[in-house]
């Protein structure tokens, strides 16, 4: 089932079939020093990949975790995620397997996931956590509609972290910037 798409990606929810791409994505050192901290062993990364497809059966999960495909050849190429967060906020994420680094798939990626959660879901508002370390995901928020709120330490990555928002009420996304075109 396809939930949005852009002019070169798909989001999708996760089948078994993408098993093999995650976890490489997962298994990834330098990809997870963003998001788990570490790398993940594959039963690990097997049994997350069923908990998210089960999900898919629930009403109201309180994690919502999508493939993203590329539309020229439906490769898996990483995740995105919505998920209300310890501090009861709608907080958005994405991960993309190492090899689509540095093609424009995280602008082109967050601008819709953004659009999606604040048009279509009809969110009030969302926050993004994008550690310091992770230029490349921080440009993204700053070319984004996301604002910058503050600068917060993170205790599961023992670093600090920037936090991102932004408001159904503040922000109205019309078109996919001129960044994110091919």
């Amino acid at each position: 089932m396809i939930l949005f798409e852009s002019p070169r990606l798909l989001i999708r929810r996760l089948r078994a079939d993408d098993l093999l791409a995650f976890h490489r994505m997962q298994a990834n050192a330098n990809v997870m020093k963003f998001t788990l901290g570490s790398p993940q062993p594959f039963e690990r990364n097997l049994k997350e990949l069923e908990n998210h497809i089960k999900s898919y059966r629930e009403k109201m999960p309180a994690e919502k975790v999508w493939a993203i495909e590329k539309k020229s050849d439906s490769q898996f190429i990483g995740t995105c995620r919505l998920v209300r967060n310890e501090e009861e906020e709608n907080e958005i994420a994405y991960c993309f397997d190492e090899v689509y680094w540095g093609h424009g798939y995280g602008s082109e990626l967050a601008h819709r996931l953004i659009e999606y959660c604040l048009d279509e879901l009809q969110l009030d508002d969302i926050v993004a956590y994008v550690t310091s370390e992770n230029i490349a995901s921080i440009r993204i928020m700053e070319k984004s509609v996301m604002q910058f709120e503050k600068r917060i330490t993170s205790e599961i990555f023992d670093s600090v972290e920037l936090k991102y928002s932004a408001s159904l009420h503040e922000q109205k996304i019309n078109e996919i910037p001129s960044y994110c075109s091919k």
